[in-house]
């Protein structure tokens, strides 16, 4: 006989930017996931994607100095999403009222979690995200944001394989928290940057403007081992820079931190 993971329901409590708006209005927002009590690495929520969560969501006011909105469009893909806690958070920090750095309006945005299959059925059953309390998801202001599922392997990916969904789009920013823990997958996941970027280029005409891509990556690293990543992206011509570092103090145990990088990587269409 086979018994189901009992599954938890964790609500995390965001506030965008100021609490409360000059109009009055309450900024806060409450998010509930569902994850597995079990063994299963995938379907658990991990510190960095809930840190990274809060910050995003508290820096809401000055989130072009992150994400690279330039257009009324903006498309992001997660890797590694497990149950969608930083993908389902980031759609509704962007279904608030955004406007690009020149005031244009956000007008649509499409966040695409994907992970290996494990992960699917709890990121699915995630999204779409089910707000309470102090909600304001469900008052968008002419922000559509839609949040979809697809399966992605590294192993696959860093060969260019991707399914519909990852390879219909140009993606403006990749996101990422807590996947460089094991150091055997970080060749295939350095890959599988490189060669988003290299579709990026496929759906640009030869002569265009170079092309950019930005990857937020949060970790709370475990040891040293990790670091082996920073290594990997340089030899694919990947730089890299620390936009913030969290402590997260520890009772009785030596304290940790959450890392949060953006990558990006240029190139130009030939």
């Amino acid at each position: 006989m086979v018994f189901a993971a009992p599954v938890s329901v964790r609500t995390l409590r965001l506030g965008l930017g100021p609490t409360v708006s000059e109009d009055g209005e309450d900024k806060k927002f409450d998010l509930q996931f569902e994850e597995d009590i079990g063994e299963s690495i995938a379907r658990h929520i991990w510190d960095a994607g809930v840190v990274t969560s809060a910050y995003l969501a508290d820096a809401s006011d000055t989130i072009h100095n992150i994400f690279p909105i330039e257009n009324d469009t903006f498309n992001i893909l997660e890797l590694g999403s497990g149950v969608g806690i930083l993908g389902i958070t980031i759609a509704g920090i962007l279904s608030r009222a955004t406007t690009t750095p020149q005031g244009q309006a956000l007008k649509n945005a499409r966040v695409l979690l994907t992970d290996l299959e494990e992960a699917e059925e709890r990121a699915r059953s995630n999204n779409p995200p089910r707000p309470k309390l102090h909600s304001t998801l469900n008052r968008v202001d002419g922000t559509n944001v839609a949040i979809e599922y697809e399966n992605l392997d590294w192993g696959e990916g860093c060969k260019g394989r991707f399914g519909p969904l990852t390879a219909a789009t140009t993606w403006d920013l990749v996101v990422l928290s807590d996947c460089t823990y094991n150091v055997d997958s970080l060749p295939a996941l350095v890959g599988t940057l490189s060669a988003l970027h290299a579709a990026k280029g496929h759906h640009c005409a030869a002569g265009d403007a170079p092309i950019k891509s930005s990857v937020l990556l949060a970790t709370k690293p475990r040891h040293s081992s990790e670091e082996a990543l920073f290594g990997l992206l340089k030899e694919h011509d990947w730089t890299y820079r620390v936009v913030k570092e969290i402590p997260l103090p520890k009772i009785g145990e030596e304290d940790e931190v959450v890392q949060i990088y953006l990558l990006e990587k240029s190139g130009r269409v030939t």
